[in-house]
């Protein structure tokens, strides 16, 4: 017998309050339900259930002086915490599960939100308005000023592991296999297919014409 649901909308707990029920995350485990919570703060978060989540990460670490001036870039720097540390964050088993971590001086209580402005500096923003992410430079290794640069949403993506590099075999220039493909005028699925699929190499994947096929070789 399923148990009653209890809706916890305007509910308090500590310094979040209940907005409303959000879908499960696809990583999430379970069948807890899921919410949307803003915190004293001003920031919003999603946690699992309710229990040991009180706060959206920003009483882990105070810096309460400087987070008005900087709150966007404020935000940011909880959301990297929250991923890396709250068990009850949809995207904790995608970060802290793995090994991801803050580096001391950005976590450190207090004092860790100013020494992360200091070395990442304000959140840039794109022309159209469009905020920079935060991004890792090498995905196997944590957040560290060495480690981390402000860079757009394309950017972003495809410092992604999951996004094949190639390297032109005529000029050196490295490109993503979709921006390859349309440096030679191909589709990126035809390009992937090629060299995946048929085994191709990369300078016959590129050179030979779609309406062609690849001489057979006996």
């Amino acid at each position: 017998m399923k148990g009653r649901f209890i809706d916890r909308t305007g509910q308090r707990y500590g310094s979040l309050t209940v907005i409303k029920r959000v879908p499960k995350p696809t990583s999430a485990k379970g069948r807890a339900a899921w919410w949307l919570c803003r915190c004293d703060c001003g920031n919003e978060t999603i946690v699992r259930g309710f229990g040991r989540t009180k706060t959206c990460g920003c009483r882990l670490i105070g810096d309460r002086g400087i987070t008005q001036k900087f709150h966007k870039e404020y935000v940011v720097w909880v959301g990297m915490l929250n991923r890396t540390r709250n068990p009850d964050h949809t995207n904790y088993e995608l970060y802290g599960l793995e090994g991801i971590k803050v580096c001391s001086s950005w976590r450190k209580n207090p004092g860790g939100f100013q020494s992360f402005i200091e070395d990442m500096g304000p959140r840039p923003y794109e022309p159209d308005g469009t905020p920079y992410q935060l991004d890792r430079v090498d995905g196997d290794y944590g957040y560290s000023p060495w480690n981390c640069r402000w860079v757009t949403i394309k950017e972003n993506i495809l410092n992604r592991s999951n996004v094949r590099w190639l390297v032109d075999p005529w000029d050196g220039e490295r490109l993503c296999s979709s921006e390859m493909a349309t440096k030679y005028g191909l589709n990126k699925g035809t390009l992937n297919s090629r060299i995946s699929l048929y085994g191709w190499t990369l300078e016959e994947a590129l050179s030979v014409p779609i309406s062609r096929r690849r001489p057979t070789v006996f």
